[in-house]
């Protein structure tokens, strides 16, 4: 079975509580909304709105960097006004080039149904940095459990918008 459309819409904001130094990695704080924008009818989106809080450490170590994140989930039920709350972790690796290509490596789990469905994956993806403040990417997804769907391909983009506070 096949769908094509557009998918639902994810804003969010990130805030860096500490700077990546030898003595410790750095520490950062996001929250994220998932805008129902997608079509429910194409099973391309789920109509709800869907919220994330991450708490972010990154080091890195020559031109290689090493995360790890972890997330509280709240998630809007398919059917119905109920909401249900989960958690999500993540350690990736990645690295970019000179060519301002990159790679990705990343073990992911969730307990409930947010960008991605419930269960445990691995990631592997390309990136390329068109600018200082514009990243494509691309990959594929695994699923590592029976519940988790086997295969799944991305793409998209990250817009920068800098600072707001820096003079």
């Amino acid at each position: 079975m096949r769908e094509t459309g557009v998918g639902d819409t994810r804003v969010g904001v990130q805030i860096l509580a500490l700077k990546d130094t030898e003595r410790h990695p750095a520490l950062a704080f996001a929250f994220y909304a998932k805008l129902p924008t997608a079509s429910s009818e194409k099973n391309l989106g789920t109509g709800r709105t869907d919220y994330r809080l991450v708490a972010l450490l990154s080091k890195k170590i020559g031109k290689t960097d090493i995360d790890f994140n972890a997330a509280y989930l709240n998630v809007g039920r398919e059917f119905g006004d109920r909401r249900a709350s989960g958690g999500q972790a993540a350690f990736s690796v990645s690295r970019e080039f000179e060519n301002n290509f990159g790679i990705v490596g990343e073990i992911a789990g969730q307990s409930e149904d947010d960008v991605q469905p419930k269960g445990v994956f691995a990631l592997g993806a390309l990136t390329y940095k068109a600018g200082k403040r514009l990243q494509f990417d691309g990959g594929m997804r695994f699923g590592l459990n029976k519940d988790a769907p086997r295969v799944g391909v991305f793409a998209g983009f990250t817009v920068g918008v800098g600072n707001p506070f820096k003079k």
